[in-house]
Order: structure tokens, then C-alpha cells, then sequence
């Protein structure tokens, strides 16, 4: 008797509208995460049932089986990241503009069939087309105005209309204000007439936003179509998420402390380095000298330390807990380290001076 059985966190629907669900299900948890499955029809076969859940680590009582495993797929739950989180990570980074432009290239490639944005390896490449990606799906579940406000880029990212709205009548008549502020946002042509008709539409926010749609060639999708680019969206970040996890993983979990190293972006990729390339404690800290001088180190590692901290705190760590607790520790001797070679540089640099030959005049 075959059946089908599916898999899925709780809080997405996996069904497609007009499809009838009358299953019940079996609760149970797997690596600290609740996970509901789904029972089928017309089976009898206990004893692959228990199998299974014992395969999938998920604890908790059920009564429910299945024979066909051949059918089973696990699903995970699309869990998109909230305007303020791709904001802070795009404004801290100093990443926002190329973000959203990414944003509208993919919406493009999902559109009208265009070729997809291609990403570097590179951990900063890799989070802007992540973020790319956030950005445009929740710009396709928010209002019009919103969309359009998500999707125009900006050095700081715009949340709303009534931001840019807010920002422009803020920039009193500086043109140059003006000018920043809008300078990835298309042709808008800040000069002469089309400026003072920039001065009033600040004022008028649905003629800002035909402005700003016009400017930068952004579509009007319809609700049937909005649905079903989120969902080529949805499973373009899931298979991303699938294959960079852990980079995605350890570049959030660091923000809070890359933000207090005076270089987000070279942190996040120190730190990525720490956590997923480093074999162990002279490993680790000859990558750290190669983006750091001995004099940096001291500030570097206390932020590191406090990354590691929050990694280790989050539900989605970017790798295995006893990997992290054991480069906690290992930071506490570089700390050390990193003073003795801060002397030695110092050391260095003074025999230098002092044995250096006089230059001729």
C-alpha cells in the first residue's frame, strides 16, 4: 500500500491553494526544533514508522506508521529575515546599494528569464546575494509602496516611502543632498527643472513612488504573480541556504561584534575563516595575522571572543557547539600570543631604527 507522508516544520503551508488536508499528525522534536509529520492514509506498518523517527532523531510519541519511504521528503521552513535584520547587516557592511541592486537583477531573471546574478566565493559576495535575495522576498509580500521603497538602493537602506520622503525633506534644496541620497536610484535627472519637481514630489508620496518605479524600470506585479515569484524566490534562498549555511550562519551570528571591530566586513570574514577553515590553534591564528597586524590583534580577539559567545547562544549556530567551545578557549591563549608577538614587532621595529644606516642627503 503506498502512501505519501511529508515533513515539515510548523508555520508554512505547504499545500497549494484549493488542495484539501485532513491528516492528522505526529509532534515530536528534532536538533531542539519542533517537526510535524504529517500522517497518511492506509498504513500499517508500525514498525517503519518507529524506524524512521529514530533515523531522524525526532523524540516524541506517535502511533502513526508509514511503508512507502520512497515518497518521503523533508521540508524545511521558510523563515524569511525581517526588514531590520537585512538592513542592520546592509548599513553596517556597507553593502545596502549593491544588495538591492541584486535584488532587482534577480527579480529580472525571475521575471522575464533574464540571466541569474552569478556570486564570487567570497563571503562578502556570498551575504550580498543573500541578502539580495531576503530583500526581494519580503519586498514581494509588503504593500506596493513598500516595493518600491525595498527595492530602490541606497548607501543606507530605505525601509519605506515615507523614509526617502522623510530623508529628501530633510535635505532642505541641497541638490547635492538630494543627489546622495538618490545616486543608485536610477536616472533621475537631479538638476534644473526635474530637481524642483523633485522638491514637490517629496510632498506627494504615490507620484514619489511612480517616479522612483519609472526611474529604475521596476514592474507593477499582480497578486497571482507576486505569488509565484516569492515562490521562485523562496526556493532560490532555500537552496542557497542549503549550500552556504554555515557561511550565512557565522556571518549573522558575528554582526553584534564585527559592528564594534572598527571593519564589519574584513570581521565577518575573519571570522568565517575562524569557524569553518581553522584546523586549530596555530591555524587559526596565522589566518588572523594575515588580515590583522600584531597591534589590531588586541582589539580583534576580545570581539571574536564575544562572536564565538554568540554563536554558541544562537538556535542556528554556524557549526558544531564543541568546535566552538574549543576556539573559545583556544582565543584565550592567542590573546597571549598575540602580546608576545605585539613586543616582538615592537622589538623588531626599534632594532630598526637604531641599526638602520643614515640616508644620505
Amino acid at each position: 500500500m503506498g502512501s505519501d507522508l511529508r515533513i515539515h516544520q510548523p508555520g508554512r503551508d505547504l499545500d497549494r491553494p484549493g488542495s484539501n488536508r485532513s491528516d492528522s499528525a505526529i509532534s515530536g522534536r528534532r536538533n531542539g526544533q519542533e517537526v510535524v509529520v504529517l500522517k497518511s492514509t492506509d498504513i500499517d506498518d508500525s514498525l517503519f514508522a518507529a524506524r524512521l523517527k529514530v533515523a531522524l532523531g525526532i523524540t516524541g510519541s506517535g502511533d502513526k506508521s508509514l511503508t512507502h519511504l520512497g515518497k518521503i521528503s523533508t521540508e524545511q521552513r521558510f523563515v524569511p529575515l525581517g526588514k531590520n535584520q537585512f538592513s542592520a547587516y546592509g548599513n553596517a557592511t556597507g553593502t545596502s546599494a549593491k544588495s538591492t541592486n541584486l535584488a532587482q537583477a534577480y527579480l529580472r531573471h525571475f521575471l522575464n528569464g533574464g540571466l541569474k546574478p552569478k556570486s564570487g566565493d567570497s563571503t562578502t559576495e556570498l551575504m550580498q546575494h543573500y541578502m539580495g535575495l531576503q530583500r526581494l522576498a519580503s519586498a514581494l509580500q509588503s504593500s506596493d509602496e513598500e516595493f518600491v521603497a525595498l527595492l530602490t538602493p541606497s548607501k543606507d537602506s530605505f525601509d519605506s516611502l515615507d523614509d526617502i520622503a522623510k530623508r529628501l525633506q530633510e535635505a532642505g534644496d541641497d541638490p547635492e543632498k538630494f543627489a546622495e541620497i538618490l545616486a543608485e536610484a536610477g536616472d533621475l535627472g537631479l538638476s534644473g527643472a526635474e530637481f524642483e519637481s523633485m522638491k514637490t514630489l517629496r510632498f506627494n508620496p504615490n507620484l514619489l513612488k511612480q517616479k522612483l518605479r519609472d526611474s529604475q524600470h521596476l514592474p507593477n506585479p499582480d497578486t497571482p504573480t507576486r505569488e509565484e515569484l516569492f515562490e521562485a524566490v523562496q526556493d532560490e534562498i532555500h537552496e542557497f541556504e542549503k549550500t552556504h549555511k554555515s557561511i550565512v550562519r557565522a556571518s549573522l551570528n558575528s554582526l553584534d561584534a564585527a559592528k564594534e571591530s572598527g571593519d564589519t566586513e574584513r570581521f565577518i570574514e575573519s571570522y568565517n575563516d575562524l569557524v569553518l577553515e581553522s584546523t586549530g590553534f596555530s591555524d587559526a591564528l596565522g589566518k588572523f595575522l594575515e588580515k590583522y597586524t600584531p597591534r589590531e590583534l588586541g582589539n580583534v580577539i576580545p570581539r571574536m571572543k564575544q562572536a564565538l559567545a554568540d554563536d554558541l547562544k544562537s538556535d542556528m549556530t554556524s557549526t558544531d557547539k564543541t568546535k566552538l567551545e574549543s576556539l573559545l578557549t583556544e582565543l584565550s591563549y592567542m590573546h597571549i600570543s598575540s602580546t608576545l608577538i605585539e613586543m616582538v614587532d615592537h622589538l623588531i621595529s626599534g632594532m630598526k631604527r637604531l641599526y638602520s644606516e643614515p640616508t644620505i642627503a
